[in-house]
């Protein structure tokens, strides 16, 4: 069974419901946190008077044919999509797009911090020149490049690995979260950064046997790299992160190790890419 933590609150359309929001996902299928819309039939639900906790195998949003006693939110403070009720400016209103517009926000949301990440290597990049060579203009196109991959390739990519990691392992205790993280390591790496590299090479105009070639160079120094850094925060992700807030955890892990790898290498921004949808998704040299 699902334990849920729910908030009472009035919708705007009229009718109460309880807007359930945190949860552990020791559940068989991953529709508890596919399907945020589904209503839940008032038999299958079993509420404590004191804590609000309901058992369920299913959830999102519960409509009452009698007056609650209490409209005081319980949902730990973050979690809820009914953040209007305890929470004000950009958290709440990114909450309940997230909500509402879940793979739009993740898309747009991914793309903003690859950007922004990219913006910011090119940046040191140049803060980091050695004697003797030359400052670079701001790559625009390679921006523009990265903000596309991170609406069109990271964030789907991401999405699905992370709801099919709930699906096959659906709780998140250790031993799932260790499991996920090694299926990441081994599954999920060498076919993302694959994947990754060939499409950074088909939008730089480059053609197959580039990318071939590419990818021979670049997978395993990258998926070296990424072991060092992206199994520690997997597990986290995992084992901590609700999952409708794994892509966006996922993203601004990505935009640390991008600054990370800029800053300590001391390469041109060249030799770098920010985008990196992981599990372990480096950078790659453009």
């Amino acid at each position: 069974m699902l334990k849920l933590v729910a908030s009472l609150s009035r919708p705007g359309g009229g009718g109460r419901h309880l807007r359930l929001c945190h949860y552990s996902t020791n559940v068989p299928t991953p529709a508890a946190t596919t399907f945020w819309h589904q209503r839940i039939p008032l038999q299958n639900l079993a509420e404590t008077s004191k804590s609000r906790v309901l058992m369920t195998n299913d959830f999102t949003r519960v409509h009452l044919p009698w007056k609650p006693s209490s409209s005081r939110s319980v949902c730990p403070r973050g979690f809820t999509s009914d953040a209007s009720a305890t929470q004000s400016g950009f958290i709440a209103w990114y909450l309940r797009m997230l909500d509402k517009y879940t793979f739009p926000t993740k898309s747009i949301t991914a793309a903003n911090i690859l950007a922004f990440a990219d913006i910011t290597a090119q940046y040191l990049a140049n803060e980091t020149l050695k004697e003797g060579e030359t400052k670079q203009d701001w790559d625009k196109i390679r921006t523009l490049r990265m903000l596309g991959i991170g609406a069109f390739f990271t964030a789907p990519i991401l999405h699905i690995w992370f709801n099919l990691m709930l699906w096959r392992f659906p709780k998140t205790d250790v031993a799932s979260s260790m499991k996920k993280v090694l299926a990441g390591q081994l599954i999920a790496s060498p076919v993302v950064n694959s994947s990754f590299f060939a499409v950074n090479s088909f939008l730089q105009g480059e053609s197959g046997e580039q990318a071939i070639e590419k990818i021979k160079r670049d997978l395993w120094p990258t998926w070296k790299s990424g072991a060092m850094y992206w199994p520690i925060l997997d597990f986290v992700t995992f084992r901590y992160i609700p999952i409708h807030l794994q892509v966006l955890f996922n993203n601004c892990c990505s935009f640390v190790w991008t600054i990370y790898l800029t800053s300590m290498a001391g390469k041109k921004a060249e030799a770098f890419s920010a985008a990196n949808p992981n599990p372990n998704l480096a950078h790659s040299k453009t």
